[in-house]
């Protein structure tokens, strides 16, 4: 049991990189009322089955996202 929890609360330093030009970065837009959502994506990304819910005033749908070599797929 001593050895399992010795793995268990170990902890490593994860190196995160920092984002330093937003002019790089896309925002997803909602497929209803294309508010530009804060959820950013880059040039070579590949995404399917991640479900948000729109933060738009009076919208407040629920879709998936996308994303193919960079672009949004509505």
């Amino acid at each position: 049991m001593e050895a399992i929890l010795r793995v268990f609360f170990r902890t490593e330093a994860v190196q995160i990189e920092k984002i330093t030009e937003k002019e790089e970065m896309n925002r997803v837009k909602c497929p209803d009322c294309d508010y530009q959502m804060p959820i950013f994506y880059g040039e070579k990304a590949n995404c399917s089955g991640v479900m948000v819910p729109c933060k738009g005033r009076n919208c407040h749908a629920f879709f998936e996202i996308k994303i193919k070599d960079g672009k949004q797929i509505k």
